[in-house]
C-alpha cells in the first residue's frame, strides 16, 4: 500500500477515535507523514486528494489548538500567546486552497 495511502488511513481513524473519545490524542505527526502530504498534494493521484490534503492542514491546525487547550487546562502552556500563530498558520492554509476547492462544502461555515 502506498505511503499517501497509510496515512490517509492513520489520520481519519487516528482523528476519528481521538475525538470520539475526547481522553486520548490523535496519532503524532511525524517528518514521514509530512513528506507523505507533500506525495500527495504533488502527484494528485485521484480526484479527492487535493481536497484530502487541505483537509489534513486544516486538521493539523485544529490539533495544534486542541492540544494547547488541553496543556493550558493542565496549567502547562498560556494560550493566549499562541492564538496568533495558531490564526496566522490557518490563513496560510486558506489562501493555499485552490479556487475550483474554495466552493466546496468542507470549507463552508455553517
Amino acid at each position: 500500500m502506498p505511503a499517501h495511502i497509510r496515512l490517509r488511513v492513520k489520520l481519519i481513524f487516528s482523528h476519528s477515535i481521538a475525538v470520539a473519545l475526547l481522553k486520548i490524542d490523535g496519532l503524532r505527526w511525524t517528518p514521514h507523514m509530512e513528506e507523505s502530504l507533500r506525495v500527495l498534494e504533488q502527484e494528485k493521484e485521484g480526484p479527492q486528494d487535493e481536497l484530502l490534503a487541505t483537509l489534513v492542514r486544516i486538521q493539523l491546525v485544529a490539533d495544534k489548538a486542541y492540544n494547547l487547550q488541553r496543556d493550558e487546562e493542565k496549567n502547562i502552556t498560556p494560550t493566549v500567546f499562541y492564538v496568533k500563530s495558531l490564526q496566522s498558520q490557518l490563513n496560510t492554509v486558506k489562501q493555499q486552497i485552490p479556487p475550483h476547492l474554495q466552493q466546496h462544502s468542507e470549507f463552508q461555515c455553517p
